[in-house]
């Protein structure tokens, strides 16, 4: 989708606003459960039979994946790898397990305040033309430029409906921690405060439009010129460019977070503008 406006927006979460699992869940598409671990607080019976459903949505999630920031390549955590390995078969499975350890974890890390910020989200726009495995190797080229700076990226592709040409909206939605990943059994450290910075997303920026070169080559002629006008535009960081990347603080209304046993949760109208519902 060529979105002349907001071709790369950022929105940041709060507690106070929605639990992590439910943001978890529309961004993945997949139903997550609570997962108690021996790291995290305990949970109570009925905060684990808790089930996070991802709201109805026109769009479709192609396809969904994490990135992990670890020094050795493609290695999990000790505190997520564990429940991945308890998780049934398949890979799929032991993902969704490992994603539900990690937002639950995120939760009880800014639980002591109700309006704790908790998390940010990427909506990368990308060419209608691409299919979602084509897309999918240049998402996970940024995902690991974002995870080498500390943060895990859990991250999605959602499609809208097909045109007549088959082609559809194509819109990457990447959920990070606002904290970084510690080794060992600590999880998660300070919140990198220099990610909030104008200057460290005008950068983010650059870095997803420079990704964006690599599927050049795969358009078509007029669609190529179009896109290659946009990269040139974003990959250039001036000191004094007014600011094109859309900051938002999401304030919706959603259920109490202090009980995560609630099964439904109706997104308010500009929570479903923000996850593009």
């Amino acid at each position: 989708m060529v979105n002349n406006k907001n071709p790369f927006t950022v929105s940041i979460f709060s507690l106070q606003d929605v639990h992590p699992m439910h943001v978890a869940a529309s961004v993945s598409g997949q139903t997550l459960h609570a997962i108690p671990d021996a790291y995290s607080n305990p949970l109570g019976a009925e905060e684990q039979r808790a089930t996070f459903s991802p709201p109805r949505r026109l769009s479709v999630v192609a396809w969904s994946d994490l990135a992990i920031p670890s020094k050795e390549e493609h290695k999990v955590p000790h505190w997520l790898q564990l429940s991945g390995r308890s998780s049934k078969s398949g890979a799929e499975n032991a993902k969704k397990t490992i994603r539900s350890t990690l937002w639950h974890r995120v939760y009880f890390r800014e639980a002591k305040r109700k309006d704790a910020q908790f998390a940010r989200l990427f909506e990368l726009d990308c060419p209608k033309e691409l299919t979602s495995e084509q897309i999918h190797p240049i998402a996970c080229s940024f995902a690991a430029h974002l995870a080498k700076q500390g943060m895990v990226v859990d991250f999605a592709l959602h499609q809208g409906v097909p045109n007549e040409q088959g082609h559809c909206d194509n819109t990457v939605q990447m959920l990070t921690t606002l904290r970084t990943l510690e080794s060992g059994t600590r999880g998660f450290g300070n919140k990198n405060r220099s990610w909030n910075e104008r200057s460290t997303l005008l950068q983010w920026r650059a870095q997803w439009f420079e990704c964006l070169k690599e599927c050049l080559p795969l358009l078509p002629q007029n669609s190529q010129v179009q896109w290659n006008k946009k990269i040139q535009r974003f990959t250039k960081i001036k000191k004094d460019e007014p600011s094109s990347v859309v900051t938002t603080e999401v304030v919706v209304t959603a259920p109490p977070v202090p009980k995560p046993e609630i099964q439904e949760f109706a997104p308010t109208d500009k929570l479903q503008r923000i996850l593009r519902l």
